[in-house]
């Protein structure tokens, strides 16, 4: 099973995920007696009115330390071998999970996929963080965890995400990806069941679920599952390699070829044409 590049792994990686929630989910480090520190946010998408949080006196580090995380991200989208520098010496300073998820950026950013995913992996398990942030660090640790062609780690990572997040879709959709990665084609249903109860607008988990199916031998039902994707999205690649796929198990070699043709015309650049072609390669060499 390939990675999330090919219709297992339809979404593509977004470096700016990493850069754009800010520092809302790190825990300031905790000052020294007599001043209190801040609250930590509630939820992934707040941040704390500074004016509500009780405190015996100004705290002299928050405002450091969230300026130094801005500044070693910013550089890290720009220059990440001068910010993987800073950020290696930031984290021997002393700071902390701001300082560890700025080199992992910008390992990132520098190609160095694995060791970026270790990173944000040990963060999801151990930083100073609200539940639901670390869940988020566990689903990005996830996505480059399958990648890299290691979806017993992904697995791992989106299992812990959802001990925080028990319905969160998306990492739903990456356990079942790493599932099914490893041949485990039952779970992968289970999860995408879940997911097509959560998101009935969505095309991608019919879409998977389809090719779990096809796997268990489930004609029937990767067929039932291809047409509500495609009544859903007419012009979806996926499905139409999918449902390729589906004609060529049942000998409808022509029917296959139409479907990645059009799969091809549609989306020439997408994942879903590049493997079609191949596929169309293969029928001609028949």
């Amino acid at each position: 099973m390939r990675h999330r590049t090919t219709r297992w792994f339809p979404t593509l990686i977004v470096l700016a995920v990493l850069a754009a929630g800010g520092a809302w989910w790190l825990a300031a480090p905790e000052p020294a007696p007599p001043r209190i520190a801040p609250a930590v946010p509630s939820g992934p998408s707040e941040t704390p009115d500074p004016a509500a949080t009780p405190r015996t006196e100004p705290v002299a580090s928050a405002e450091p330390a969230g300026s130094d995380y801005e500044r070693c991200m910013g550089l890290a989208m720009v220059d990440p071998a001068r910010a993987a520098v800073e950020a290696e010496r930031w984290v021997a300073e002393g700071g902390g999970d701001a300082a560890r998820h700025c080199a992992a950026t910008a390992l990132l950013q520098l190609g160095e996929v694995e060791r970026a995913a270790e990173i944000l992996d040990a963060l999801g398990r151990e930083a100073l963080a609200p539940a639901e942030a670390r869940a988020a660090l566990l689903a990005q640790a996830g996505q480059l965890w399958l990648a890299l062609g290691r979806p017993d780690r992904a697995y791992a990572a989106a299992t812990l995400g959802l001990a925080a997040r028990a319905d969160d879709p998306d990492l739903l959709t990456d356990r079942a990806i790493a599932a099914a990665s490893q041949g485990r084609f039952e779970e992968a249903v289970d999860d995408l069941s879940r997911v097509v109860d959560l998101r009935a607008d969505r095309a991608e988990p019919l879409v998977l679920r389809a090719s779990a199916w096809r796997h268990l031998g489930q004609r029937a039902l990767a067929e039932d599952d291809l047409a509500r994707a495609l009544a859903l999205h007419p012009a979806n690649p996926d499905a139409l390699l999918e449902r390729g796929l589906l004609r060529r198990d049942q000998r409808d070699l022509a029917g296959a070829r139409a479907d990645w043709e059009t799969a091809i015309r549609l989306s020439p650049e997408s994942a879903a044409a590049e493997l079609a072609r191949d596929h169309l390669a293969a029928l001609d060499e028949r």
